[in-house]
Order: C-alpha cells, then sequence, then structure tokens
C-alpha cells in the first residue's frame, strides 16, 4: 500500500485540464511531492470548477481533456514514483437537466432505467423553501441528488470508471467527500470503504 508522504492539492477544471497537470508535475516532484491531491474529475456540469457537481460518473470530464490526456498525466506521474489521489463523489450527483440519469427518471418516472439510481420518495421529502421537494438533498443543496449506492448495481454502474482506474494503476488513493453521506459508511456491504 502507497503511503504519501507529501502531497500537492490541483483544482482541475477547464482553465487547469490534464495537460497542464501533466506540464507541473516534475517541477512538484523537484520539490519533493510525492503525491498530486486531485480534484474530481468525472463529467459535471457545464462549466464547473469544482467537479463535485457530477453529471456522468462513468465519464471523464471533457473540460479537462481526454482519457489520453489522463492517461499521460498517469504515465508522468508514474516516471517519477509519484501517485494520485483522486477525490471522489461517492454518494450524490447533479439534479439538472444536463444529468442524463436524471432527466431519464423525471420524463420516464419509475419506468426509467434510473429509477432506482436516486434517492427519491415525492410525498415523504417535502417541497421545503429553496428545496426541490421529492428527493434527498445533499444537505440544503437543491441541486445534489442523493444516489442509493447501497444497492449493488448502483454501486457498480456509478464506481465503473473509478474501479477501471484503480485497477490500472492510475489512481494510487481515493479522498471519499462526504463518507459520512453513504450507506453505512462503517459497516454497510456496499460501502467504498469494501474496495
Amino acid at each position: 500500500m502507497r503511503k504519501p508522504s507529501a502531497t500537492y492539492r490541483l483544482q482541475m477544471n477547464r482553465e487547469f485540464p490534464f495537460e497542464d497537470a501533466t506540464k507541473l508535475v516534475p517541477y512538484l516532484y523537484d520539490l519533493g511531492i510525492t503525491d498530486i491531491y486531485s480534484s474530481p474529475v468525472l463529467k459535471s456540469r457545464q462549466g464547473s470548477l469544482h467537479g463535485y457537481d457530477v453529471i456522468d460518473p462513468k465519464s471523464l470530464d471533457p473540460e479537462l481533456g481526454t482519457e489520453t490526456d489522463f492517461n499521460k498525466l498517469s504515465e508522468v506521474l508514474k516516471s517519477l514514483d509519484m501517485g494520485m489521489l483522486l477525490d471522489i463523489v461517492p454518494n450524490h450527483m447533479a439534479a439538472s437537466h444536463e444529468n442524463p440519469w436524471w432527466q431519464n427518471f423525471l420524463d420516464k418516472g419509475n419506468d426509467s432505467v434510473y429509477a432506482g439510481y436516486f434517492d427519491t420518495d415525492w410525498l415523504a421529502f417535502g417541497d421545503l423553501e429553496n428545496y426541490s421537494g421529492g428527493y434527498r438533498r445533499f444537505f440544503d443543496i437543491g441541486d445534489l441528488v442523493g444516489i442509493r449506492v447501497e444497492n449493488p448495481a448502483v454501486f457498480e454502474t456509478v464506481h465503473s470508471l473509478i474501479l477501471r482506474f484503480i485497477n490500472e494503476r492510475k489512481i494510487t488513493g481515493l479522498r471519499i467527500d462526504h463518507i459520512d453521506g453513504l450507506y453505512n459508511p462503517l459497516t454497510g456491504s456496499y460501502s467504498i470503504l469494501d474496495w
């Protein structure tokens, strides 16, 4: 197991894509950094500067670059024996028309293939002021909807790209955003901790 001794946070966005990060890595290495700590890199809402509003967990954010660009970053890190800690968002997605899963669910309701992906109950969650009613929100943020990672099929689908990158050794560690929002994080059989 890799144990980072000095990390440096990189805030990936359209103004600082994978290509820029790749160019910066040798300088960070010279400073004594052992691992970069990257903000989320999955496809998020257009123009997102943080990446926590994911709209497609099975794709890299095109504003950051292609998978080839991501692979180049990984290769440079490996060549210098450096690692990548990746911030991931395992428990919510953007409740936005930009999110095709969410839009499909809104259009088709319980007939949607994604109906079981979101934590929804339109009587139970209510319509609170300044919130969108009917679904579990991320704290009081109405445009982030909770996803049901306690369901094994949802878990596998939502984490498939991240798990592939881990298996390919392109990611050497994870920072899990808001782990207390996960289903039974310390003991749950579908917790991210069970990876």
